[in-house]
Parts: structure tokens; sequence; C-alpha cells
């Protein structure tokens, strides 16, 4: 049982850091709310990464290491669970009393579960390990797992509220979050009546790829160049896209967007929107250079050119010149998140 234990934790920790890898490594600027998402992303590929070890040590019966690993698997649950708490309340947003309340149980929280390990010293509550008996859970481990349940629910419960307000993609991505903290609660239930089966380890996997298929159709944290000369269009885009969560830099001409990427740091912009007729470059000559770039990070960007007055011939000639798509002014919020979001 525990061969296939380890088995199945190290193929969940593949997919998790398959599936995740864009968030983890991405070192663009970013938002609050994307870090700490990317934190318990890494909270969560850690805990997998020593839960596996944990159960290859107490299948080969090597006690020594297990005092340590087993209390530190445990830590990490914890910790997860605050670092979901975290993303979830920077995420659903709310009021400062919402956040400092989700605040303070997470320290509560997290002193209980102190609490819990260090009672494992004395009394091997949570659970006990040795040479003749193996791994044992303990009389209070339910108590543990019980406490994570409560702040998935109240996180879900939140989320929950926000989709009934809520429309389009905001709201698919709030029902992500409900989707995800059910499934996490049952796998903290299923953990606890199989405790030599890494139900909790599946529910994170399952979890977070339904986070990952929703969260990108989400703006959230992206960066996006709008090269635009007119100020209250620029501005109409921003407010758009900023809704959505993205970070937008204006542009207010193709000169000033080429150099804007070239002085960048690879990957730290995600998309540009390009206007086509703008003083001292226009959009044609702008997509002609960034497609030239040496760097490929820089010059394979999306480009998606915005234009009033387009023609059938003109599109085809900034997609001939390598922009990707077209999204015809005045602006529909529908059709511009779709077109964005279809390439980042």
């Amino acid at each position: 049982m525990l061969g296939v234990y380890s088995i199945i934790d190290a193929v969940s920790i593949l997919i998790h850091f398959i599936i995740n890898h864009n968030v983890l490594i991405k070192k663009s600027p970013e938002d609050e709310t994307t870090k700490s998402y990317r934190r318990f992303l890494y909270g969560v590929g850690m805990y997998m990464v020593v839960d596996c070890l944990c159960a290859l040590f107490i299948m080969l019966n090597w006690v020594g290491p297990l005092l340590v690993l087993l209390p530190t698997v445990y830590m990490m649950m914890f910790g997860t669970v605050v670092l979901w708490n975290e993303y979830s309340v920077n995420y659903l947003k709310g009021s400062e009393k919402v956040k400092k309340a989700f605040g303070y149980f997470a320290v509560f929280f997290i002193l209980v579960a102190v609490a819990l390990l260090i009672s494992n010293i004395f009394s091997n509550t949570i659970f006990r390990i040795s040479k003749e008996n193996g791994y044992e859970t303990g009389s209070i481990r339910s108590v543990a797992f019980f406490l994570q349940t409560i702040i998935f629910f109240l996180s879900t419960v939140r989320a929950v509220g926000r989709s009934i307000i809520t429309k389009g993609a905001e709201r698919i991505r709030h029902l992500a979050i409900v989707w995800f903290g059910s499934t996490i609660m049952l796998s903290c239930i299923l953990q606890m009546v199989f405790p030599l089966f890494p139900m909790y380890s599946i529910g994170y996997t399952v979890g977070c790829c339904i986070l990952h298929t929703n969260q990108n159709n989400s703006l959230e944290g992206k960066n996006i160049i709008i090269t635009e000369d007119n100020n209250l269009n620029a501005q109409i885009l921003e407010e758009m896209l900023e809704d959505e969560g993205a970070i937008c830099v204006r542009a207010k001409n193709g000169q000033e967007c080429v150099e804007m990427l070239e002085d960048s740091e690879a990957g730290s912009y995600d998309i540009i929107l390009m206007d086509i007729q703008m003083p001292v470059m226009d959009g044609y000559e702008a997509t002609k250079r960034i497609r030239k770039l040496r760097d490929t990070h820089k010059s394979d960007i999306p480009i998606v050119i915005i234009s009033a007055n387009a023609y059938d011939n003109q599109i085809e000639e900034a997609v001939g010149l390598g922009a990707n798509d077209y999204i015809p002014k005045p602006y529909n919020a529908e059709k511009l998140l779709e077109v964005v979001g279809r390439y980042i």
C-alpha cells in the first residue's frame, strides 16, 4: 500500500509542477494576489515532496529520518492551509474587517497546530512511529484535519457569495475557488478515513488543476502594454483590463512601445495591444520591429491590433507583419477579454 502511496505522490508532484510551471517560474512584476498564489503553489509542491519521502521511509522502516520528516510534513500541511487562506483573502477581496478576521483565524489555526505537534512529542496524539509497529495514527489526528476543513469551508462560502454577485469570467474564477475548496474538504475527510492512502495529495492535484484551468482565463497579474495615442481610448482599455486584475502600462506611440519592450527583462510583459494609426511610429512599423528583436522571448510576445478604421486589407497587412489578432473600436468588454485571454 505504501508503495502505491509513493507512486501516486510522485505522479501528483509531476502533474503539479507541469501544470503550474508558468506561475512558479515567472519573475515579472506582479500584484500581491499573484505572489500569494505562487507561495501557495510552492507550499503545496513542497508538502507533496516531503509526504512522498515520508511514505518511502515508512515503507523502508527508517525510523530515524521519520522522527524529523513526519512533524515536518504535518507542519507543511498546516502551512499550505494558511497560504491558501492568504491567497483566497487577497483574491476575493472584501472589507478590512473580513481580512483581519480571516487573518486572526489563521493565527489561531497555526497556534493549535503547533500545540498538537508539541503534544505529540509527549503522548503520540497525532502519530507514532516505531521499528516494531511502523507508522500509526494518533487519537486526535482527526482534529488537525477538522480545523483545516473549517478554513477551506469558510473560503468556499465566501467564494459562493462572490460568485452570486459577479458575472462572466470573474464569476467563473470564483466558482473555481468553490470547486477547489469542496475538493480539498472532501480529501480531508477521506484522508481521515484512509490514512495510508494519499487522498490529500490527490485532492490538491485535482483542485490545482481546477484552479489552473479557470485561473488561466483570468488576467490577474498579467502585464499588458497598451499602445494608444488617444488618452480616452487608453483610459477605457486600462479600466476594462484592470477590473480583471491586469497590470497595464501605456505607450503613446509605436516607438515608445518598442523601447519599453527592449528595455525590459524578458517575460516582463504578457501581451501588447497595438493601435495602427499613431504619430512618430505607427502600429505596422512597431509590430515589424518587435518581431525582429533578437531576444525571442520579446519578439514572440502576442500582439493584438486595436483600431476603429481598419479595413480587411489593413488587418491582413498587420497579421502579415506578425500581429496575432484584431479587436475593433469601440471596445466590447466581452470581446476584449476573450481575445486577450486567448493569448495569455
